[in-house]
């Protein structure tokens, strides 16, 4: 049973990441509209709330144990893709100390996507409503 518990609160700390990130995507910032049209997708915002959407209902499938396999996977790609698309510590120009909060911030991220792995291989837990 502990064990259960501890698995189910570490799920809820990877889900926080998401969670966040998806009210911020909400918000439609222009700065961050303006990083996805960097990716010359066709109406960023759009793409913005449906990453956000992507991020919820994923969190929310890691947090429930329903398809957390799955929804781990998806949110470890994304976050290994969206690290090496928009963290790029290894060519920022700016000052050093901003330079070493990217690398930071790419290197958290690569430990929240090893995590999830780490969830796509072993499962939910066992306070999981569902193991899919």
């Amino acid at each position: 049973a502990a064990q259960g518990m501890l698995l189910l609160v570490a799920h809820v700390l990877m889900a926080t990441m998401f969670f966040s990130s998806a009210r911020d995507k909400f918000r439609l910032d222009a700065t961050e509209v303006q990083q996805v049209a960097t990716l010359h997708l066709p109406v960023p915002a759009f793409f913005l709330v449906l990453t956000g959407v992507f991020e919820g209902a994923a969190g929310v499938a890691l947090v429930l144990g329903v398809y957390a396999r799955l929804a781990a996977g998806a949110l470890a790609l994304f976050t290994f893709f969206i690290s090496l698309v928009f963290v790029k510590f290894w060519s920022f120009d700016g000052p050093p100390e901003m330079r070493t909060m990217l690398k930071n911030t790419f290197l958290g991220n690569a430990a929240i996507g090893g995590g999830l792995i780490y969830v796509a291989v072993l499962g939910p837990g066992g306070l999981a409503l569902v193991d899919l």
